[in-house]
């Protein structure tokens, strides 16, 4: 299984995909990590909002039978975060 995060009117070279903590090859703290896509919300979003999906992608095999599929999670995220941050997964906090 695997994810990647696409957000609405971003540019393509800027969508996260499979990169969601890693910005221009850096990774990104829990706090930066917020900060970050908080900043994507104000330039990209409206009223404060900006809509997305996780795209993921399930591979299962069985029996030398291979089935596969995909799901789109949609999301959306604020410009405002709550006081709670769960450790490791940051963005729980502006969705």
């Amino acid at each position: 299984m695997d994810e990647g995060l696409y957000l609405d009117n971003i540019p393509e070279n800027l969508q996260p995909r499979t990169h969601v903590r890693r910005v221009n090859g850096k990774k990104l703290t829990d706090e930066k990590m917020i900060t970050h896509y908080i900043n994507l919300v104000n330039q990209y979003g409206k009223d404060g909002r900006l809509n997305g999906y996780f795209q993921k992608g399930v591979v299962i095999l069985r029996d030398n039978t291979l089935d596969t599929f995909e799901i789109k999670a949609p999301r959306c995220f604020f410009n405002t975060r709550c006081e709670t941050i769960i450790e490791g997964y940051p963005l729980a906090s502006i969705l």
